[in-house]
């Protein structure tokens, strides 16, 4: 950003939590902000609900990923009928495993409010993810040129507020945040830091003499991990 090559950055997979510290980093040392979060959201995985309110109320645009749900909310896998050709779930089973009861509930009730509101279900899916808070635009995995004019389409619906409310009740958010997957337990800057720091300059880490004859990054990014109060048994 410094040498004008990008205007501005985001972030992928980061809690509140996450972005909270950055934004105090960079804060702190005037240095620029994240403006966007990627993040794993769909109505059948809305782990990072909670953190949505952050995001808008810190002017963190939300892109989410994964919102298809490998196809589960696009309507073409139904109960009792055999996967169709050609799909995620018959290309590879393990990575999109066949839906349960629960899903499956969940999913022809959702169909019946697309089709309240008379437009497909994938349209209905996208529709649904941009009332989301703080939810600017989508990353969307396609294959063929009709599943992107069938995701433009979506961006253009409308679903009334009564037919949100209804797919609420059949798909809630968490009442707590239920992280995906896990993070270090070390500060999630010192881990950044860690993959980002030669191997050959960690002995430095608190070595402040060492760390002032560094060029101005390197110098900056030691006493980062200073501050941080990490030890070298952590990051070796």
């Amino acid at each position: 950003m410094r040498q004008g090559k990008i205007r501005s950055f985001g972030v992928s997979n980061h809690f509140a939590f996450d972005l909270c510290e950055l934004l105090w980093i960079a804060d702190k040392y005037g240095w620029p902000k994240p403006v966007s979060s990627q993040i794993p959201y769909s109505r059948l995985k809305r782990n990072f609900n909670i953190d949505l309110e952050f995001c808008e109320k810190h002017n963190i645009a939300v892109t989410p990923y994964q919102i298809l749900q490998g196809g589960l909310l696009t309507g073409k896998y139904k109960r009792g009928q055999d996967v169709p050709e050609g799909t995620r779930m018959k290309e590879n089973p393990n990575w999109l495993p066949q839906p349960n009861d629960t899903i499956y509930d969940q999913l022809e009730a959702t169909q019946a409010l697309a089709d309240e509101v008379g437009v497909p279900f994938s349209q209905y899916t996208v529709a649904w993810t941009l009332t989301q808070q703080a939810m600017t635009s989508m990353v969307i995995g396609s294959t063929k040129l009709h599943q992107i004019e069938d995701a433009v389409s979506g961006s253009e619906v409308a679903i009334p507020k009564e037919i949100l409310e209804k797919q609420e009740a059949i798909t809630p958010a968490p009442t707590r945040h239920t992280a995906p997957f896990s993070r270090p337990t070390e500060s999630y800057l010192g881990f950044l830091i860690k993959r980002a720091l030669p191997r050959s300059l960690r002995r430095h880490i608190y070595n402040r003499e060492a760390i002032m004859r560094l060029p101005h990054d390197l110098k900056t990014t030691l006493l980062l991990y200073q501050y941080q109060g990490l030890s070298y048994k952590k990051i070796s």
